[in-house]
């Protein structure tokens, strides 16, 4: 579970970087509603995919 949680947030906060630290286009400049649309589905198959479909390691 924190492996996974770790890859949904490497995700979410390389998306905040580039959207709000370092600005830079045309993920900055995106709707809201449009990353989200875009993101949500890479977040929820790091969160709920198997195991083996997303090559983790047994730990």
């Amino acid at each position: 579970a924190r492996l996974r949680a770790m890859l949904a947030a490497s995700s979410l906060v390389g998306t905040a970087m580039l959207r709000y630290v370092m600005a830079v286009p045309p993920m900055a400049t995106l709707d809201g509603e449009d990353v989200v649309r875009l993101l949500a589905p890479t977040v929820t198959r790091y969160l709920t995919a198997d195991a083996a479909e997303l090559g983790l390691p047994d730990l």
